[in-house]
């Protein structure tokens, strides 16, 4: 399923699916009196289960305006069962998925 923004203030953005009405079912909030929203290049990292899901998010993420920033593929650099895939969203953030697999 593809997120788009659905709504935006000084201090919050909410996402779902386009047309979405209703409680966004992802909100990026800022709390307290020096909250601000975050700027460009805030990383969100979206937990996967599966290879095949990581794989999907990043081909959905590029066909709707994202910017690869990191084929799916193994991160051997963070961990030997780290399967992940970034892209850069067109507000500038970098949102990856990710699947921690056990290796051994």
């Amino acid at each position: 399923m593809i997120y788009v923004r659905l709504w935006r203030t000084h201090r919050a953005a909410g996402y779902g699916p386009e047309g979405f009405t209703g409680e966004a079912p992802f909100a990026v909030i800022a709390f307290g009196d020096d909250a601000a929203t975050p700027e460009r290049g805030l990383h969100i990292a979206f937990a996967a289960t599966a290879r095949s899901t990581v794989d999907a998010f990043h081909a959905a993420a590029v066909e709707a305006g994202g910017t690869d920033d990191g084929p799916p593929g193994i991160r051997q650099h963070y961990d030997p069962g780290y399967y992940a895939a970034f892209v850069i969203d067109p507000d500038g953030h970098r949102l990856e998925a990710v699947v921690h697999e056990a290796v051994g």
